[in-house]
């Protein structure tokens, strides 16, 4: 078995003490502080950098000297027969690149490895690399896991200004300044090293729900998962933090995500369902939007034709394909089908009988939602039949 000895950079969130009790070498990352560099974990605590970015010290980030690398790489070589090397994501940084390139001087030695992680998730890809170490793996077959499960991470994460985002170029001095007096929180995600808007709240305790239902949805779409217990520090999550707002011990999907609200009394409560198309990594999946509203006798299939045909895009990342003018001429449902009739606007293209699959989909996946008994859904145009969804080809 190969003696292995895996690196990390500071980005990873892994401590000095952390380091050296899993056994890694950690690179500190260096910040540009006036005409200073100072190093993560070294000079430069935590703490004194939130002092000196609340104190609107201008500070600026490199990455880690690629010599000072090749350096510890050259050390290591001396009683490892080879090295892991696991900076942040290629997406965030060019550290990737560059020590990429100087390990091609050390074939079958050194692989730096692109997780497209950063943070937490480049801490777990770490704890990951050292199981498989133990297992007997070398360097080449640990590199390719990890590169293959690089992008089965998902981070959430919410800031309280937006004046960071404003300097960094994230987002415009007059966006900024409008959320700013709107009180608006953004809720990011991390997926794949990208930094993206995800969602935005008014409160922190918004903020706080937001992303609990985000790991939920995030965890229950992985097959074979339907519940989830979240635990701090080791003890089940009973109330959303720093409240006294219960939560359920055992999560699943009625605890939502995207959950919006329209609300006048809380009597006649009723919800129902909308599904619409996500894009990432160029693969489309379709996301489900619960809405609660007062009953007040309205159709609900009619509502989510309504619905999808009006709402093309729905906060910031998800959308729907349905043409806003087509429209509903009636429906019937019997013997477990439902019947959909639709003027000619429903297809893509008056001159073919063609229904995008995104409409086909995000249409039975709402309809699905409303029926408990549902088997089909048929599309008719100006009565003539279209296409039928079988509903066992999608669940």
């Amino acid at each position: 078995m190969k003696k292995i000895a895996v690196v990390v950079d500071t980005n990873s969130g892994i401590t000095k003490e952390e380091a050296k009790k899993l056994g890694i070498y950690l690179v500190p990352m260096p910040f540009i502080i006036g005409d200073e560099v100072l190093y993560e974990g070294e000079n430069l605590s935590q703490e004194d950098f939130y002092t000196l970015q609340k104190n609107d010290v201008k500070i600026t980030t490199s990455q880690p000297n690629i010599n000072d690398i090749v350096e510890l790489w050259e050390e290591l070589l001396k009683k490892y027969d080879q090295v892991l090397h696991i900076p942040m994501s290629s997406a965030l940084s060019k550290s990737f690149e560059t020590a990429e390139n100087f390990s091609k001087n050390y074939p079958n030695k050194v692989f730096v490895i692109d997780n497209k992680r950063i943070s937490i998730t480049l801490k777990a890809s770490v704890v990951d690399a050292l199981k498989l170490i133990e297992k007997g793996y070398d360097g080449k077959e640990i590199k390719d896991y990890l590169e293959k499960d690089g992008l089965e991470s998902s981070i959430y994460l919410m800031v309280d200004t937006l004046k960071y985002l404003k300097r960094g170029g994230r987002v415009t001095p007059a966006a900024a300044a409008i959320g700013t007096i709107l009180n608006i929180k953004p809720i990011l995600t991390i997926q794949g090293g990208k930094l993206d808007k995800f969602s935005k709240v008014t409160n922190l305790r918004s903020a706080k729900k937001k992303m609990i239902e985000a790991i939920v949805y995030t965890l229950t779409s992985i097959d074979g998962i339907d519940k989830v217990i979240i635990k701090v520090e080791g003890e089940v999550l009973s109330n959303l933090p720093n409240s006294k707002e219960n939560l359920p011990t055992v999560l699943d999907r009625s605890y939502g995500i995207n959950k919006t609200y329209d609300l006048v009394t809380t009597n006649n409560i009723e919800s129902y369902t909308v599904y619409y198309v996500n894009n990432y990594n160029d693969e489309e999946y379709y996301v489900p939007i619960t809405k609660y509203v007062n009953g007040n006798g309205d159709d609900l299939i009619k509502v989510i034709i309504k619905e999808l045909s009006s709402s093309p895009i729905y906060e910031t990342n998800l959308m729907s394909y349905l043409n806003a003018e087509a429209s509903l001429l009636g429906y019937e449902y019997t013997d477990n089908n439902l019947k959909l009739n639709f003027n000619e606007l429903l297809l893509n293209g008056i001159d073919n009988k063609n229904i995008l699959e995104e409409v086909i989909y995000t249409i039975s996946l709402s309809a699905n939602d409303l029926y408990d008994d549902l088997e089909m859904v048929s599309f008719y145009v100006n009565n003539e039949e279209v296409y039928t969804m079988n509903l066992s080809e999608i669940e």
